[in-house]
């Protein structure tokens, strides 16, 4: 469910999500404790796959400059 701005959803996506929840007959605080939710597991996704993708470089980095 994409509530996050500057993410690879657009838009539409977003305005999507929103329908879906406003369908689902809940409160209004209980849609921003989704979003709230949502986003902190966005949040620990990126900073893991980021995270992984830096130690992958240097490791790379480390075996490449072992080889030449």
């Amino acid at each position: 469910m994409p509530f996050e701005h500057g993410t690879y959803f657009t838009a539409a996506d977003e305005r999507k999500a929103r329908a879906f929840l406003a369908g689902q007959g809940l409160s209004p605080r209980q849609e921003a404790e989704i979003r709230a939710w949502h986003r902190s597991r966005l949040s620990a996704q990126l900073s893991l796959w980021s995270s992984a993708a830096a130690a992958a470089g240097i490791a790379l980095g480390y075996f490449l400059a072992g080889v030449f």
